[in-house]
């Protein structure tokens, strides 16, 4: 890691529910179906490649973080609001 820089154990994991995503951040190759996508979001791959953040799949019904900003019904409330230490 860079000295000084904020990685210093390992890089930061980012939990994408998205295959998609995942993998036009991690190929580095322009595809023709991403071009209307704006350069300054493919920072990204710098910090990936400079091992700083990586992204790794999480399916969407175990991302707790949908609880704060998706509708749900009573069964996934109670489930979020568990996982997310408040119950």
């Amino acid at each position: 890691m860079r000295k000084g820089s904020i990685y210093r154990d390992a890089p930061t994991t980012i939990y994408e529910d998205n295959q998609g995503a995942i993998k036009i951040a991690d190929n580095p190759v322009n595809h023709p179906k991403t071009k209307h996508i704006a350069i300054r979001y493919h920072v990204i791959r710098d910090h990936i490649g400079n091992g700083e953040i990586r992204l790794e799949h999480l399916p969407t019904d175990k991302m707790i973080a949908d609880g704060l900003t998706k509708a749900t019904n009573h069964v996934s409330q109670g489930r979020l609001v568990r996982d997310l230490g408040l119950a």
